[in-house]
């Protein structure tokens, strides 16, 4: 993907003002003159910037050609790009940990006792996990919002009760579709100039906190690579009192730097 973020300024996601500060649902859903795409857009950004950290628990599922696998993990994020992951294996089996922001990453294998430490570039994070992600998608993906590019859309309609928004953008064809009622980005898709599907991302199981909405469950898919990744929270904390990013190493840790 070229920049989850960058392709979403999707992703890049932020997302919305609350439904109640907008027109009505029978509005939304009847009438787009009423929800022009500028205010669409300017309602996920004002969304996302009510969520300014987050907790959760759940599992990732990933598949792809080389590996696939399944974790729970534990999880705290504070925006704009920090985030930890606390992966646990079967029965509760400590299986490290990820820590994340734009500037450094650090990954720790329990069982081998070793981490893996450096600038998060798309080459160094594909050496580290066996699905090939930007650390921005990842943080996206765990934000679980996206939000629509700051350009104005090729096409606007109204879809099976969501609206369709595209956008070309580098020349590459992004198609959201937005739920009007929260104010969540559901569907995404990213085409290259051939019209070959390169990313498809999804996001459901949306939760109200505060008036604020949030998916439980995103699942991103690389069509050409094979590849899929999802994230299905069994709990789910937005702005929580305490969000702790706090890490230790083991002194006798083997640490590699990238």
């Amino acid at each position: 993907m070229s920049d989850f973020s960058q392709r979403a300024t999707v992703l890049g996601v932020g997302m919305l003002l609350v439904a109640s500060c907008g027109p009505s649902s029978s509005v939304l859903v009847n009438d787009l003159r009423d929800l022009p795409a500028d205010v669409l857009a300017a309602r996920l950004h004002a969304r996302d910037g009510r969520i300014t950290s987050m907790t959760g628990k759940g599992s990732v599922l990933f598949e792809g050609p080389e590996a696939s696998g399944s974790a729970y993990f534990s999880m705290a994020l504070k925006k704009p790009d920090s985030l930890l992951i606390m992966l646990e294996g079967p029965f509760g089996i400590d299986a490290g940990f990820l820590f994340l922001s734009r500037a450094k990453y650090v990954m720790y294998n329990s069982m081998e006792n070793r981490a893996v430490t450096g600038v998060p570039t798309p080459e160094t994070i594909r050496g580290t996990i066996p699905v090939e992600l930007t650390a921005e998608q990842i943080l996206t993906m765990f934000r679980g919002g996206f939000t629509l590019p700051d350009t104005s859309p090729s096409a606007y309609v109204l879809e099976d009760g969501a609206v369709r928004a595209e956008y070309i953008v580098r020349g590459e064809r992004q198609t959201f579709w937005v739920d009007p009622q929260d104010n969540l980005v559901v569907r995404y898709e990213a085409r290259d100039r051939s019209e070959a599907l390169q990313i498809e991302a999804t996001a459901s199981r949306v939760t109200q906190q505060d008036g604020v909405a949030a998916p439980r469950r995103v699942t991103v898919r690389f069509p050409s690579r094979g590849q899929r990744v999802s994230i299905s929270y069994s709990s789910l904390e937005l702005n929580p009192a305490h969000a702790s990013l706090e890490y230790t190493l083991p002194a006798n840790a083997r640490i590699t730097i990238r």
